[in-house]
């Protein structure tokens, strides 16, 4: 269940980080000279943390880039096709994955919380 868990809060903040980004290129096309640059650099750190959540090229997964959520997913889907309880190795993967999705949500939470 943890892995499904931090799969969703991961589409979560994928999600709120795609609004923002969508509200603040509406802004970008009003604004003139130095706002528009810092809307625009905003945007682009938005975009950066983007792409370290999901694989953004097209056909993503099966062209071989993986993300975290394609990690996730992938580990989620190893442990639940397996028989038996989880190996030591996978409870290990899990922390490092949570460990990933903890500076995800650091690094989205600043990016939400700043004025713009």
């Amino acid at each position: 269940m943890k892995l499904y868990h931090m799969q969703e809060e991961l589409a979560d903040i994928s999600e709120n980080l795609k609004k923002r980004n969508e509200e603040i290129k509406l802004k970008i096309n009003n604004a003139e000279g130095v706002q528009a640059d810092k809307l625009s650099e905003y945007s682009k750190e938005i975009d950066s943390l983007l792409t370290t959540i999901a694989a953004t090229k097209e056909g993503g997964y099966i062209l071989g880039e993986t993300k975290l959520r394609e990690d996730i997913g992938s580990l989620f889907g190893s442990i639940n096709s397996f028989p038996g309880k989880p190996t030591n190795l996978q409870v290990e993967r899990i922390s490092k994955l949570e460990s990933d999705l903890n500076r995800v949500k650091k690094k989205s939470s600043l990016l939400l919380n700043m004025k713009y």
